[in-house]
């Protein structure tokens, strides 16, 4: 189930009224609140505060079921990772402020951290059952015993060996200490890159426009496909589709795309209020709105800009 923005923001005004409907058995100033709502108001704002929690979790379940699916390897049953996963969504569901940014950025974090301290023993491996800790055992032991032997000691070369497949061989020589937090990769799940998306809102469509030239034409073209600024928009499968490269390459121009164009309308909307200032001119009102774009997920990128604006 997809919500809204304002979905959202009054899903979460109905969870706080519920809190504080609650409450106002036991805390007097909650009580003070609430003084003149009927005891059949107030049953009926606790109800709707439950269900607003409840529809919020359901809501996000789908980032529960994603970040466990990229998370636990090895053929583990996902059953408790899930549920763990589900307790740290409602936790996160029960303290997100709407004004602070998406809830799927806010619970992410603390939906793949409890999802890890499940996962990690005290040392960084993962919990193996028996059968799975004998056979990570038994190939890392063989290809031990191949490297002093000399022998060739690759995945196919112990398979050889213990008479067994390859890939039966490099899944359990796989297993291995799960990364940090990582960057987002939800699948279809779209977390706004927030930066991004406050600076384009800033400067307007025709500003956009101008700076999305300025980029390379892999990151012009998959902005442009996934925003809508030429024709119909595309989610990501649709941009990759439309370009003609795998999801991934998508993927990688759609963010590195929304970075260096964050970085141009930096620089060069801070170079144009310096130089309003200099020449005494009003500064340009910070009221011009367009309406909001939908965004990919945000990616770290290091590398410099892909085209240099003189």
């Amino acid at each position: 189930m997809a919500l809204t923005v304002e979905q959202i923001r009054e899903l979460c005004a109905q969870r706080d009224l519920g809190v504080v409907a609650a409450a106002a058995s036991t805390h007097p100033a909650a009580a003070a609140l609430v003084k003149a709502v009927s005891p059949e108001q107030l049953q009926t704002l606790v109800a709707d505060g439950m269900a607003a929690r409840n529809t919020l979790v359901e809501a996000f379940a789908g980032l529960v079921r994603g970040v466990v699916k990229r998370t636990v390897e090895g053929g583990q049953h996902t059953g408790d990772y899930v549920q763990e996963g589900m307790v740290a969504l409602v936790n996160a569901v029960d303290r997100y402020d709407p004004n602070r940014g998406s809830l799927a950025v806010y619970a992410y974090p603390r939906v793949k951290g409890a999802i890890l301290s499940l996962l990690c023993t005290r040392g960084g491996e993962f919990h193996l059952n028996a059968h799975q800790a004998r056979a990570r055992e038994l190939v890392r032991s063989t290809t031990g015993r191949l490297i002093s032997a000399g022998l060739p000691a690759d995945s196919s070369a112990v398979a050889e060996h213990l008479g067994k497949t390859e890939e039966w061989v490099q899944q359990y020589a796989d297993y291995r200490r799960p990364a940090s937090l990582g960057s987002f990769d939800l699948g279809e799940l779209e977390i706004p890159d927030f930066k991004t998306q406050q600076a384009m809102d800033a400067v307007g469509v025709a500003s956009v426009t101008k700076y999305l030239n300025m980029l390379s034409d892999s990151e012009r073209t998959a902005l442009q496909l996934l925003h809508g600024l030429a024709g119909d928009r595309h989610s990501l499968a649709g941009v990759s589709e439309a370009m003609g490269v795998p999801r991934r390459l998508a993927e990688s121009y759609v963010a590195s795309g929304h970075a260096h164009l964050g970085q141009l309308i930096k620089h060069f909307e801070q170079q144009l209020c310096e130089g309003q200032k200099a020449t005494g001119a009003e500064e340009v009102s910070a009221k011009r709105v367009v309406p909001s774009l939908p965004v990919a997920r945000p990616g770290e990128v290091k590398q410099p800009l892909c085209r240099r604006v003189t």
